[in-house]
């Protein structure tokens, strides 16, 4: 094959990448080579380039990535180690309760087959991986995988970031094949590279859960040291020292007095999608006239989001925590 100029190079890569490419790097260009290479493209629709000219400048282009990876590698190590808590970066009196545990990911050897590698990846490191890209390209990765994977690496992506990818998802965001495959090949490469996650350990969640089984008293006492060295963390804590589940501790009296409470609008909103139980708790501490209006709202009232209904057992529960505490009720 001759050697290549630049503008044949650009306008050879721009056919494969499709028309949404060609406008923006056409308008980014000096117009004297814009003007060249448009001349190039509109060419390639009358005559399209050979597949051994597509496969070269996609080989072309992977080799450039590749590059621009390995010329990156150490500063990625460097910030990769930064964020990573070794042994040696440890006080050697740091007690092994207090420190975030580490997940390790294994290593998936390349099969040559970079979907099916992919798919065996862990979604963390994926999403990683995936996190600097833009949208369209998070989609197309996205289409390549399993429902259930696809649907973890959403969930880790960052609110901004994951309502643009799924708009680029509902439209069925295509690319040429050979593109796709370099896709799938250099987010497999970036993914498999990271080797491991750090959970975080929220000490408001250990905290809470020790207190839920300690006894009232002995509970407040505590909360009131803590008050004392940490005053920040005790309103996470509070918060979550109650739960939901918790209605089923409660006396038929005490149900009656949580459900006078509360407004019945969050009610009817947090009973959405309940469990069955917390469900029959509530609706038989009802008179039958209000549990019957409470049905039929209930019934009526199903296009609530997850986060509404969240929000309303929220409110529900901090309900449930300020009579537990002022003595109005008693958790059995």
């Amino acid at each position: 094959m001759a050697i290549l100029t630049t503008e044949e190079r650009l306008a050879l890569l721009l056919n494969v990448l499709g028309q949404d490419a060609e406008a923006a790097a056409l308008k980014s260009m000096h117009p004297t080579r814009a003007l060249f290479v448009s001349k190039l493209l509109e060419e390639y629709k009358e005559s399209p380039p050979s597949g051994d000219e597509v496969d070269y400048i996609v080989d072309d282009f992977a080799k450039y990535f590749s590059f621009a990876m390995t010329t990156l590698k150490p500063e990625v190590a460097k910030a990769q180690k930064d964020g990573q808590a070794t042994d040696t970066d440890q006080p050697a009196a740091a007690a092994p309760d207090k420190l975030p545990q580490t997940l390790q990911f294994r290593n998936v050897e390349e099969s040559g087959d970079y979907r099916d590698d992919l798919n065996q990846l862990d979604a963390f490191q994926i999403a990683t991986a995936l996190e600097k890209d833009h949208p369209k390209t998070i989609a197309l990765v996205l289409n390549q995988l399993s429902t259930t994977l696809a649907a973890a690496i959403i969930k880790q992506l960052d609110d901004e970031l994951r309502r643009e990818t799924v708009v680029y998802l509902s439209h069925g965001s295509i690319a040429p094949d050979a593109i796709i495959r370099n896709i799938i090949k250099t987010t497999f490469l970036r993914a498999n590279a990271i080797k491991t996650q750090k959970e975080e350990v929220n000490q408001a969640d250990v905290l809470a859960k020790l207190m839920r089984s300690l006894p009232k008293d002995m509970r407040v006492e505590l909360i009131e040291k803590l008050t004392e060295a940490n005053e920040e963390i005790v309103g996470d804590i509070v918060s979550k020292l109650y739960v939901f589940d918790d209605v089923l501790r409660l006396n038929d009296r005490d149900a009656q007095k949580l459900i006078a409470e509360t407004g019945s609008d969050f009610l009817i909103v947090a009973m959405q999608r309940v469990d069955p139980a917390i469900k029959a708790k509530l609706l038989d501490n009802l008179s039958k006239r209000a549990r019957q209006s409470l049905e039929v709202e209930i019934e009526f009232k199903t296009n609530v989001s997850d986060e509404e209904i969240e929000e309303a057992r929220k409110q529900f529960v901090q309900t449930l925590g300020k009579l537990d505490e002022a003595g109005e009720i008693t958790l059995t």
